[in-house]
């Protein structure tokens, strides 16, 4: 009983939280339904409301089988219950719920899988990247961040320009709450067009289930396989609490891992060059796009700013990195788009004019005497680069395990 009230009070708290930022609005909704239709012009006429409440009876309908995933047992009604609590904390009607609740899985399981096709508004300049390097001459692992997209108006990027505090960094900055099984997890965007659909569909986050036995990357790595259709898409890093680390590429059903044999691991987004899942890629995106559709060329895009990535961070590891080297790859221009780390308002699309920036970029050492963050920030049409950085304290807390 008390998990179940537990997990309603979270329900009301991300309620609250959803309504508070406007994702329950009705022109919220609508502003990321016209998105998807432009972004998926085979699904322009595609009634998204009604493909939406029927995923999210068939989702909520169709709970794991627990001899597959024992770990899962409980979850079902864990989850419903925060599903109810959600309605009460964001004053809402099961409509918005469900989009809520659906909208990535729907964009990925459905709009991706069955819908997908070149479209230059799905055509972005990779979305973040990220970097961890365990030995380092600061004395604890550095990690590095960069948080990039399209321009998205003054209020949107405010929020993500705030400075955090020396207690709220760790957190911030790793994508996690600080009391799970593994050190850092940082995800940034992944997807394949054309993709597999995963067969199972309840939703139910692996991060969530994975208990906390679970503590090594080997451990990690063979939950994370198993739960394959419950997570993701992403590519990221994922560090054990003996600062063993991975970056892996996930699809919807597939996941790809690259393991550190030096200490240092690098992730950049929409780039995926494990051999096996760049050819799952490849192969997914014949099925659905012209040999000569700008899509390929963004992939190439991406995949070039990955290389560039890993051999920056190679390079940084060898000669035994200081913050100063992990600031050098957050904030790397010195050369052109696409290959560069720090976005200053590029496009990899001929003739769109939105444009791509590195809204922040972080590099901390994440434990240790010499433990600290620095953040660069874009300021207006200045890139983050340009602008001093601030630097945000030690966060005590933050130790590994040997």
């Amino acid at each position: 009983m008390e998990q179940l009230e537990t997990a309603y009070r979270r329900g009301v708290a991300k309620g609250q939280l959803a309504a508070q930022k406007g994702e329950v609005s009705p022109q919220w909704i609508v502003s990321l339904m016209d998105g998807m239709r432009a972004g998926y012009p085979r699904a322009a006429e595609l009634d998204i409301w009604a493909e939406i409440l029927r995923l999210d009876h068939e989702r909520i309908e169709n709970p794991p089988d627990y001899t597959k995933f024992p770990e899962a047992r409980g979850w079902p009604d864990l989850i419903r219950r925060e599903r109810e609590g959600f309605l009460e904390g964001a004053g809402c009607d099961e409509r918005a719920r469900a989009f809520f609740y659906n909208r990535g899985f729907f964009g990925s399981r459905r709009l991706n899988t069955r819908y997908a096709g070149s479209s230059p508004a799905n055509l972005r300049a990779g979305h973040c990247t990220a970097v961890y390097i365990r030995d380092t001459a600061e004395g604890g692992p550095l990690f590095g961040r960069t948080l990039d997209d399209v321009r998205m108006g003054p209020d949107i990027e405010a929020a993500f320009l705030v400075v955090p505090d020396s207690r709220t960094n760790w957190i911030e900055m790793t994508a996690d709450e600080g009391n799970r099984p593994w050190l850092l997890k940082s995800l940034v965007s992944g997807a394949v067009l054309g993709d597999e659909e995963p067969r199972e569909i309840f939703p139910l986050n692996a991060w969530d289930v994975m208990p906390a036995d679970c503590n090594s990357i080997a451990d990690m790595v063979a939950f994370l396989e198993r739960y394959a259709d419950f997570w993701g898409p992403h590519c990221g890093l994922l560090v054990d609490r003996d600062g063993d680390a991975i970056a892996f590429e996930k699809s919807n059903c597939r996941l790809g891992v690259r393991y550190s044999e030096n200490g240092a691991a690098a992730s950049t987004a929409c780039s995926y060059l494990i051999p096996e899942m760049a050819a799952h890629k490849q192969e997914c995106g014949r099925g659905v796009l012209a040999q000569d559709a700008p899509d390929w060329e963004y992939w190439q895009g991406c995949d070039a700013r990955h290389r560039r990535l890993l051999q920056l961070t190679a390079a940084a590891n060898l000669r035994g990195a200081t913050l100063e080297d992990m600031s050098a790859i957050v904030t790397d221009h010195a050369v052109p788009f696409p290959d560069k780390i720090c976005l200053e308002g590029e496009t990899g699309v001929p003739g769109d004019k939105t444009g791509n920036w590195t809204w922040t970029a972080k590099a901390s050492v994440l434990s240790g005497p010499n433990s600290r963050t620095l953040l660069w920030r874009m300021d207006g049409d200045k890139p983050a680069h340009s602008n001093p950085p601030v630097l945000i304290p030690a966060h005590a807390s933050v130790e590994l395990t040997s």
